[in-house]
């Protein structure tokens, strides 16, 4: 598929693009003073609708603003969730919230503590996200107790004054840059200003929540020249960007943490996100081959990235630069371009047990595709701990196979990951009458009965529920594992090993 980059279409010139993008334009209607002194001379108000003075003259109405011009209908990519119940934690309102509005679109969740009121802010790429998932999910239930969401609507200012009004005018999580639009995002992270004994497992916990985290470099200053700082890459460029959002401005430990992008390491190999079902290999052989010749591209229908290797690094090079936020598909479909490894790893984001009866395998979990939150939302036993029971058994029958490639298809969120052999030492089993053994005979239990092991997995703090498929190696887990982890190599799919395949929500 070697492709020669001396077409008759030039390279693409260099595009123009705002450096102000970001997911919402509109941060500083929530703070001016004069909402300020509003609030503070009205007391608390269990709605955010008397907020924002423009929300009450312009109700949004979806089906007329089809009709009219947008101008005269302010727009928002931002939807504030107020009366939230007291006793949920920060952390179950933004998983809660997460797992509502995923669906409409890329997002970032905020939660802010406004004088006497908390309230949750989601700030959606575009308003189109907001409005769908505003007149979606009008309402959110949190433990029990119905939420309100209200839109934010954008004011009129421009982007340059809002910059005008200075840092400390508007919270830092809305001033990033989109990564279709910054020339300087990269899946490596500069994380500073952290306390000079912080651990790599520390940080490893936080950013994780956000991505797969590969690497984790703290740099540590002499005593009394400075804080220490670290840098964390993440596998793509999406999950860094997220943590930025979501983490910039945080404290971690005793320091307010400052996060910006690290450094790109150029190689000939390139993620290219912001893909999906309307994208084809032909489309991205056409627009990438122009930069220079390519050695192969990795990439799935229906999957939202792609993986380009070229022959050259200056090619690479040309086409992050020149492709970031390029419209294939559509104006609404802009590329997200950065570097990528030149064989892509899978890293172990769980380690723990399975058990079966009254013998226990450790084993170690590594995540080929899917979402990341669902490990520490869900894959813990009662106690909190790693230890993960097969209850039933699935026989790998067709028709038992398609209804889980329905489940995954279907599911709010799903991950996929490699299940390998674990250290006994890193597992505490205080049961005697439990034995440890190794992955390798439960590997070879399933095998004998042609099923694969089932468990239902339930979190009772926010009563979200899903299902782990365990899966021995057949033809189902291996069309699985080369679709997910392509550069796998057949020596290491005769590994013993299992697929597993958790997805989030319903029952076994």
């Amino acid at each position: 598929m070697k492709r020669s980059s001396d077409r008759d279409t030039p390279p693409r010139s260099k595009r123009s693009r705002s450096s102000l993008g970001r997911y919402d334009d509109s941060s500083d209607e929530r703070i001016t003073p004069e909402r300020i002194r509003r609030r503070s001379s009205r007391g608390r108000s269990p709605s955010p609708r008397g907020r924002y003075p423009s929300e009450s003259s312009h109700r949004d109405d979806y089906g007329r603003s089809r009709e009219v011009p947008d101008r005269a209908y302010p727009t928002y990519k931002v939807l504030c969730v107020s009366a939230l119940h007291p006793k949920a934690s920060d952390d179950v309102i933004k998983d809660t919230l997460y797992r509502e509005y995923k669906k409409f679109g890329d997002l970032s969740i905020r939660i802010s503590h406004d004088l006497d009121e908390r309230v949750a802010y989601v700030c959606f790429r575009s308003s189109e996200d907001a409005r769908d998932a505003k007149h979606s999910k009008p309402r959110v239930i949190i433990y029990d107790k119905v939420a309100l969401v209200e839109a934010v609507y954008e004011t009129n200012r421009s982007s340059s004054e809002l910059y005008r009004r200075g840092p400390n005018k508007f919270p830092n999580y809305l001033h990033h840059v989109s990564p279709e639009d910054d020339p300087l995002a990269t899946r490596t992270l500069f994380a500073g200003n952290l306390e000079i004994n912080i651990s790599e497992e520390e940080l490893r916990r936080i950013f994780g929540r956000y991505g797969i985290v590969e690497d984790i470099d703290i740099k540590r200053p002499p005593p009394g020249t400075g804080n220490a700082y670290a840098f964390v890459r993440f596998q793509n460029l999406d999950m860094a960007h997220r943590s930025k959002v979501e983490l910039s401005g945080q404290y971690i430990g005793k320091f307010q943490c400052k996060i910006g992008f690290g450094k790109a390491t150029p190689t000939t190999r390139i993620w290219i996100g912001g893909l999906g079902p309307w994208t084809s290999i032909s489309q991205l052989e056409r627009e990438f081959d122009r930069f220079g010749a390519i050695k192969k591209i990795d990439y799935v229908k229906g999957d939202t990235c792609a993986y380009i290797l070229y022959d050259s690094i200056d090619a690479a090079q040309a086409a992050v630069k020149e492709m970031r936020g390029f419209p294939l598909g559509g104006p609404e479909h802009r590329l997200r371009a950065d570097f990528a490894d030149l064989a892509r790893k899978c890293v172990a984001v769980w380690q723990g047990a399975l058990i079966l009866k009254n013998s226990l395998f450790p084993a170690k979990f590594h995540l080929t595709d899917g979402d990341t939150e669902i490990v520490e939302s869900l894959m813990k036993d009662e106690e909190g701990k790693h230890h993960l029971r097969i209850t039933q058994r699935l026989r790998l029958d067709q028709p038992k196979l398609e209804d889980v490639s329905k489940r995954i298809s279907s599911s709010s969120s799903h991950a996929i990951f490699l299940g390998l052999s674990g250290s006994s030492a890193s597992v505490s089993n205080d049961d005697a009458s439990v034995q440890t053994r190794p992955l390798r005979n439960l590997v070879s239990y399933l095998k004998q009965k042609e099923a694969a092991g089932v468990i239902s997995l339930l979190n009772k703090e926010t009563e979200g529920t899903g299902v782990l498929y365990a899966f021995p190696p057949c033809a189902f887990s291996t069309e699985l594992l080369k679709r997910t982890a392509p550069n796998l190599s057949e020596e290491g799919l005769k590994e013993d090993h299992l697929v597993i395949v958790v997805v989030r929500g319903g029952s076994a």
